[in-house]
């Protein structure tokens, strides 16, 4: 009996032990950087009428370990605007970006892009809006 206990005990210790391996293990991954994926990183309005103002959401997700932060959302013109969340994105989070465009002005075919800055690697991603702007 004595022999079978302490085996049985020894298994328990080597499970214990196991678990506090994978519980380490789990605490490394949550130091895996953060990582934006975008369902969509370019969208094209078609045709508008000049004067018009348009938006669209494009939505993100945080696919990395650890907080993702953006910390600037640059566009390629002053006829387009941004909005984005500024609190961080925990992982496995979602969020928005919003650019609007202005298209005053903007006759003919239009490609704009925005820069998203963020602690993700790479630092920098790229969304892109087009639209064909009639009179």
């Amino acid at each position: 009996m004595v022999g079978c206990n302490s085996q049985s005990q020894r298994s328990e210790k080597n499970v214990d032990s196991a678990n506090a391996q994978n519980s380490s293990n789990e605490a490394v991954n949550s130091d895996e950087p953060p990582k934006i994926v975008f369902i969509e990183n370019e969208y094209d309005f078609g045709e508008l009428k000049e004067g018009e103002m348009i938006t669209h959401a494009f939505k993100f997700s945080n696919s990395g370990g650890s907080d993702l932060i953006i910390s600037d959302v640059k566009t390629s013109c002053g006829c387009t605007a941004s909005d984005f969340p500024r609190e961080p994105i925990k992982p496995g989070g979602t969020g928005v970006i919003k650019l609007t465009f202005d298209s005053r002005a903007q006759i003919g075919y239009q490609n704009k892009t925005a820069t998203i800055e963020t602690n993700a690697s790479p630092d920098k991603v790229f969304i892109r809006i087009k639209a064909t702007v009639r009179k």
